[in-house]
């Protein structure tokens, strides 16, 4: 019998950013080793040196008289630090001899192919602020084959979570940086987890410009970083990314959309000059759960004001009278919809069931199972019309 581990070290670079991926059990950060035979069973265990999401795969090369426990691509999403059990190779025949060659490779973040490519992200800086996007998706200078974004701005700048999740990974102890491409490993960077799959990396922050430890769970809005010019940078600004991860060696930047300060979703453009939006009240929980009672089993919730609405895993919600909508809180205590007919709709606890039409610039009053009523035009509508 013998037992030969193939142990493998990748280095993924993407764009700006050098991501190093040491597989072996001396690792200091994730590890994952496996058992003696023990009672027909050879036992894989993972273990996270610090609390952070983390994709693994295992690759068998060599199987004799094993039988993995799992079927398929052998792929383990893990949230947390500590020791987790990952899978057996089970004696099919008790007492013969076996063998089998295996390896592994990781990855920060959860790996899968359920991202939501239609989510909104959030401008990650402050609504006062105003910056010019130097470079864009696909920029000749070092975008090429990436959906990356670098807005310009001072040194200084407080950087906010484009979006909810887990921070998975950051660098923050360099203070060196250049138009060279050999300042690459020098770039200091927040990347935060989402549960879905995706990653954001926000990069070239100033040294000691990380607002978050690894571990810590953020919420849309929450101060995450500084902004600086460190790593391959020609002058200070932000380089926003984000990733689909389809497994711990497939990781693909992707397009995005954006809500901007009015509440607007909108795509950035290279040479446009844009306000932030990270500092908004955009949370759809704080709105939609707002004195309301969710139903356990079937996950309804009831409003006192707004009636019955159903909240998806994509923030969408489904009223039972105005069906699909897409809230986004405003800092003035209000919330903005999105329907898919009538476009953004504004109302508040106050004001409903009167909703303001941004794209009629006037109010419509809102009365089931008649529909929306228009002023300007003095008539009913349904909600396909319109």
């Amino acid at each position: 019998m013998y037992l030969f581990k193939c142990l493998l070290f990748f280095l993924l670079v993407f764009s700006f950013i050098s991501k190093c991926y040491l597989q072996a059990e001396s690792d200091s950060v994730f590890s994952v080793a496996a058992s003696d035979l023990t009672n027909g069973k050879i036992t894989f265990t993972a273990h996270a040196a610090v609390d952070s999401l983390f994709s693994v795969e295992i690759h068998l090369t060599h199987l004799e008289n094993l039988r993995p426990s799992k079927e398929g691509q052998l792929i383990f999403n893990l949230n947390g630090n500590g020791s987790t059990t990952l899978m057996t190779l089970d004696q099919i025949e008790v007492g013969g001899g076996w063998s089998y060659r295996w390896s592994y490779w990781w990855n920060y973040g959860f790996s899968g192919d359920n991202q939501d490519s239609n989510y909104t992200y959030r401008i990650p800086y402050a609504s006062k602020d105003a910056f010019t996007v130097g470079q864009g998706y696909m920029g000749s200078w070092s975008h090429e084959g990436t959906y990356a974004i670098d807005w310009f701005m001072p040194v200084g700048t407080t950087l906010y979570a484009a979006r909810a999740g887990k921070v998975v990974n950051l660098k923050e102890d360099s203070d060196e940086g250049g138009a060279e491409k050999s300042f690459i490993d020098k770039v200091n960077y927040v990347t935060i987890g989402h549960l879905d799959g995706s990653k954001a990396d926000y990069l070239h922050l100033q040294q000691n410009g990380a607002l978050v430890q690894i571990g810590d769970t953020v919420k849309i809005g929450d101060p995450i970083g500084i902004s600086g010019n460190t790593g391959w940078s020609t002058e200070p600004h932000l380089h926003f990314q984000v990733f689909h991860q389809t497994d711990p060696l497939t990781s693909t930047t992707v397009p995005t959309t954006f809500l901007d300060k009015d509440g607007n979703q909108i795509s950035i453009e290279e040479g446009g000059f844009y306000y932030g939006s990270g500092d908004l009240e955009f949370s759809t929980k704080s709105f939609v759960n707002a004195n309301a009672v969710i139903e356990s089993v079937s996950g309804w919730s009831a409003s006192p004001w707004f009636g019955n609405f159903f909240t998806s895993a994509t923030n969408w919600i489904y009223h039972e009278s105005l069906e699909w909508l897409y809230p986004v809180d405003t800092a003035q205590g209000g919330v903005w919809l999105y329907h898919p007919n009538w476009n953004w709709l504004w109302t508040s606890k106050k004001s409903y069931p009167w909703l303001y039409s941004h794209e009629k610039k006037n109010w419509i009053y809102y009365k089931s199972p008649k529909g929306l009523y228009d002023y300007s035009r003095g008539n009913w509508s349904t909600l396909d019309e319109l």
